[in-house]
């Protein structure tokens, strides 16, 4: 049978047992040697490792997910923790990716995810809770990566987390507006930390409203910014609500 939009087909089929996975991806050493990937299945504690000299980190990443992509049988959902956010962001969501070696690898991946009629989700998760990282990291299991960078992320992930948000009130927005579509929009220029939206939110038929989080530092360069904006020939209008965290 043909479909004329997979995705809906996609859809509408019952919802799969979740397949949950580990990804995390090694650096070349300055040498050019001990860069590499491994994933790790938390259910039934399969797992894989590749060492492949040469690769940056988000090479490694991508190489990870696209492995996993490629373990996993037709038709399944699929929920992945990456040790990196750069290449969790890139797959979730139609960022620019500038780096042609990274976006050659992210068509692969997201092929293989059409393909394979999979329902793929990616987040970031920190290197002290990744089990593929001791795969990657720890000498004791065979582990020889090291990561200069990965104590300057920490800390800059733990100063993130401590600052503070605002959520940005959108509105007059079409009906149809997808989460995607504002995370272009507003991710060129700003941090994203969150969003949602409401579609019976708007005060007229066919318009809905959203929220988008942004840092505080943020909030009001992005409701400046947000104003000049119209998306789909309709102008927006932000407001910053008052309740931060």
């Amino acid at each position: 049978m043909n479909f004329e939009n997979d995705e809906q087909h996609k859809k509408s089929l019952p919802l799969p047992q979740l397949r949950v996975f580990h990804v995390c991806g090694a650096g070349a050493r300055p040498d050019g040697t001990c860069s590499g990937f491994a994933w790790v299945m938390l259910r039934t504690g399969k797992k894989e490792t590749q060492w492949v000299d040469g690769l940056t980190k988000e090479e490694a990443e991508y190489l990870g997910l696209i492995a996993v992509l490629e373990y996993v049988g037709e038709g399944k959902r699929v929920m992945i923790w990456m040790d990196s956010p750069i290449v969790s962001g890139q797959f979730n969501y139609p960022v620019p990716v500038k780096d042609k070696r990274l976006d050659v690898l992210l068509s692969k991946a997201r092929r293989l995810e059409e393909e394979k009629w999979l329902r793929v989700e990616t987040q970031p998760i920190r290197r002290k809770g990744n089990l593929a990282a001791v795969e990657l990291f720890d000498p004791a299991a065979g582990g020889k990566a090291f990561d200069y960078q990965e104590s300057k992320m920490d800390e800059e992930n733990d100063r993130n987390r401590n600052k503070a948000r605002k959520r940005l009130r959108v509105t007059n927005l079409a009906d149809d507006t997808s989460l995607r579509d504002l995370i272009r929009l507003f991710s060129k220029h700003f941090d994203v930390l969150d969003v949602a939206i409401y579609p019976d939110g708007g005060v007229s038929s066919g318009e809905a409203e959203a929220s988008v989080t942004v840092y505080e530092d943020d909030a009001a360069d992005a409701k400046y910014w947000a104003h000049k904006q119209s998306w789909r020939g309709r102008k927006l209008r932000v407001r910053v609500e008052e309740n931060s965290w």
